[in-house]
C-alpha cells in the first residue's frame, strides 16, 4: 500500500475534507493546486461536486499560490463564483515549495 500525501506529511488519519468541514451536497473549486493534491482529497464523499472551472456558485474554494500578486489578481473572480456564505481557502505557499524543491520534509512527495 502506497502512503497518501497526507499520510507522508504526518497529519491524521481524517481526511483533508474533514479537516476543511467540506460536507456531501456542496460545490467546490481549487485552482492552482500542486501536483500531487488530487490524492488528499479522494474519495469524495456522495453528493460532493468538485469543479475544474470557475463556474459558481461554490460553497468552498481553494487557491494555491506562490506569490501574493497573483493571489491579488485572481482574488475578484474567486470572490464573485464564491456564496455569500461560503469558505475561500488561499494557500501562499514558499516558492520552493510550489515548484517541488526536492527536500527532505514529505511535502513534496
Amino acid at each position: 500500500m502506497t502512503p497518501t500525501a497526507i499520510q507522508l506529511a504526518g497529519y491524521s488519519k481524517r481526511s483533508l475534507l474533514d479537516k476543511l468541514g467540506i460536507k456531501s451536497g456542496q460545490r467546490l473549486h481549487s485552482a492552482e493546486a500542486p501536483e500531487g493534491y488530487d490524492a488528499t482529497r479522494w474519495p469524495l464523499p456522495e453528493g460532493l461536486q468538485w469543479s475544474a472551472q470557475l463556474r459558481g456558485p461554490f460553497d468552498f474554494i481553494q487557491f494555491f499560490t506562490d506569490r501574493r500578486s497573483q493571489l491579488e489578481r485572481r482574488f475578484p473572480a474567486l470572490k464573485k463564483a464564491l456564496k455569500k456564505d461560503g469558505m475561500f481557502v488561499g494557500v501562499l505557499a514558499e516558492e520552493g515549495l510550489r515548484r517541488g524543491h526536492g527536500c527532505d520534509r514529505g511535502c513534496c512527495a
